[in-house]
């Protein structure tokens, strides 16, 4: 059986022998578990609105970065399947009687689409660059004629079925919305990237990997996108190296450059920046903290501008169509922060919380931790802090208190812990019921590297 880890338990008696009296009124239990976060941010092109779901799923809500306030929220006749936002206004598709509708709606009114008759789903896939009337729609029609790859112009009004099912999945597509590359699972269950030769309607294989267990969560070596003129395919690949690293393939040259690494995590394949042409501008490994590698110079200065102005790690949610605003999140170990950060003036504003009903609330703090283990194996962790129980903020509470620890499952469900409210909410909870949350990390996960996941094989 695996020795626990020393230095682990060194924290957690440090932290476990009392009680912290309660110097302020429990937060009520509901606050915690609403489940009705805002949820499914993305925002219009030039980000003058946000959009999100959040209560009912016939709604979506609307938020004006310009006054800094909600807008009418828009009401659909049913459960709205999938929503994009357009240069002036929200595309939704919802089900209603026997097939699926598609709704345009703008300021001044709405139109509705004529979708194939028998289609049971619909995906928005992207959207045009300098074309922002052309959105890209994957339907699944009982017609196989019909299901596949549309593209909608909606100043013309049109939808013309551009591609037919592909074999390969995580399809990407450059500006023109031309399909370029895909990820397909191999006959060892193991990741392909593959690009896509229209001319020839024909895949070739650009990098292979075998299984590992970290497919369990869909893998870390995936394409994560493709440059607007079609010529630079990215993706994070750990092929013939312990940690996912983040590339560019240039389709002319067939040259392969690295683009970033992290020597304690894996490059992950989401999580990154992009600019207006698609490009990656930095990426992200998880190591307790948020590690963001800046891809494109240009985007250096700002980005450390941006971190300098939180009290938590810097997530990206998404770039106006002229790069100068970014929509971004604050992330604490408790409800997200959204803000829109104004490049010229250097401005950051905060919009609204992830989950309201914590507003104003003195919540637990986090504090990223490394752990030296028996022989040596580093491994991070999360502590979380009672409000008040930890007066100068060095991570070590003032006095002893019950601890948690936490293990996630998997054992391969590595870092999909770290920010999301399924968890956070717990930890929350239990901090403000007094008890000091250790979150760790251990041998066997994910995000850590193929040899960290492998330790978790020996006793």
């Amino acid at each position: 059986m695996a020795r626990p880890l020393p230095a682990l338990l060194l924290i957690a008696g440090a932290l476990q022998t009392c009680a912290q009296q309660q110097e302020a009124p429990l937060i009520p239990r509901e606050r915690f578990f609403t489940f009705t976060e805002r949820n499914t941010i993305t925002a219009s092109p030039d980000l003058d609105r946000v959009y999100f779901r959040e209560g009912p799923d016939t709604v979506v809500h609307v938020w004006s970065t310009g006054t800094n306030a909600p807008l009418e929220d828009l009401a659909f006749p049913a459960p709205v399947l999938a929503f994009t936002p357009t240069k002036d206004g929200l595309l939704a598709a919802y089900r209603r009687g026997e097939g699926l509708h598609l709704e345009h709606r703008t300021g001044s009114g709405s139109t509705a689409f004529a979708l194939p008759a028998g289609c049971e789903r619909l995906r928005f896939v992207t959207t045009a660059v300098g074309q922002p009337e052309r959105h890209l729609l994957e339907l699944v029609c009982a017609d196989s004629t019909v299901t596949g790859f549309h593209v909608l112009d909606l100043e013309a009004g049109t939808l013309v079925r551009r591609y037919s099912p592909q074999a390969p999945g995580q399809l990407q597509f450059d500006g023109d919305l031309r399909l370029v590359a895909g990820t397909a699972r191999s006959s060892s269950a193991g990741n392909t990237l593959m690009l896509y030769h229209e001319a020839q309607d024909r895949w070739d294989t650009l990098r292979a990997h075998p299984w590992t267990p970290d497919l369990f969560l869909g893998g870390f070596s995936s394409v994560v996108s493709v440059s607007a003129d079609g010529g630079s395919v990215y993706f994070t690949s750990n092929a013939e190296v312990d940690k996912a690293r983040l590339y560019r393939y240039d389709r002319a040259t067939g040259d392969t450059t690295e683009l970033a690494r992290d020597e304690r995590a894996d490059m992950l394949p989401f999580g990154l920046s992009f600019d207006a042409r698609h490009r990656p501008t930095s990426a992200v490994a998880l190591y307790a903290a948020t590690h963001r590698h800046v891809v494109d110079p240009t985007w250096r200065a700002d980005l450390d501008r941006v971190a300098g102005m939180l009290n938590g790690d810097l997530s990206f949610i998404a770039s106006s169509s002229d790069d100068r605003r970014w929509l971004v999140r604050e992330l604490t170990g408790g409800p997200s922060r959204i803000l829109l950060f104004d490049r010229t003036s250097g401005e950051l504003r905060f919009l609204f919380s992830e989950q309201p009903e914590l507003a104003g609330e003195r919540l637990a703090t986090r504090h990223a931790r490394t752990i030296r283990s028996f022989d040596g194996t580093q491994l991070p962790a999360h502590v979380y802090l009672p409000a008040g129980s930890d007066a100068d903020g060095d991570g070590v509470p003032d006095r002893p208190l019950p601890t948690v620890i936490y293990v996630h499952g998997g054992p391969w469900a590595g870092i999909s812990q770290w920010n999301v409210p399924f968890f956070w909410r717990n930890f929350q909870f239990l901090a403000d019921r007094g008890h000091a949350v250790i979150n760790a990390e251990f041998r066997g996960t994910t995000g850590l590297g193929k040899h960290i996941t492998d330790l978790g094989d020996k006793a």
